[in-house]
């Protein structure tokens, strides 16, 4: 784990009960822009101010441990089209496979004796289209999934089981998928006015 979270957590949480500090954490987190990229690490929000579903949850899972929560990854296939407000236009450059499906990382945490979604994808600038953003979360149990899921998967960590998951199967092109991200992304900016 690097300084930089370290630091971020001292900051964000330091002198907070537990309980608080996960509400601080998972607030902070969830109103780091949401912008997609291939870069999933945890460092990248607190570098870009920015991040997506993954980088933004390993983010938050490596604050929920520093409190010594245990914690695993929810794995959720989605369809972008299920997602409201996204332009047709968007949609229709992903040509090859002609799919929208994707993945999604949220985290399950350990609270209280039980496993807990804990999901702050959307950040409160993209509200107002309609994305399902988790404005209050109580710190101990589940919030709302930010996409509808198609199936879920629980797994230590996403790299090992999209690996596995996708074995044999066509890659998107990477041209096409970086379109479709920019598109994606400046959508959001526009929404965030």
């Amino acid at each position: 784990m690097g300084d930089l979270i370290k630091r971020t957590f001292k900051e964000w949480a330091g002198g907070l009960d537990p309980k608080e500090a996960r509400i601080v954490l998972f607030k902070k987190v969830r109103d780091i822009p949401y912008h997609v990229s291939f870069d999933k690490s945890p460092e990248r929000p607190l570098k870009e101010g920015r991040g997506d579903c993954g980088s933004k949850h390993r983010l938050l899972e490596q604050f929920f441990k520093m409190q010594g929560l245990k914690t695993r990854h929810l794995i959720v296939r989605f369809d972008w089209k299920d997602t409201p407000g996204i332009p047709q236009k968007v949609l229709a450059i992903l040509k090859d496979p002609p799919t929208t499906t994707s993945w999604h990382l949220a985290l399950e945490v350990f609270i209280n004796g039980r496993w807990q979604v804990v999901d702050a994808t959307w950040d409160r600038g993209l509200k107002k289209d309609g994305l399902p953003v988790v404005l209050e979360w109580d710190g101990e149990s589940s919030t709302p999934l930010a996409v509808k899921p198609l199936e879920t998967h629980r797994a230590q960590d996403i790299g090992e089981f999209l690996v596995e998951k996708q074995a044999g199967k066509k890659k998107r092109d990477k041209e096409e998928a970086q379109t479709f991200l920019d598109a994606l992304n400046s959508w959001f900016e526009k929404l965030r006015g």
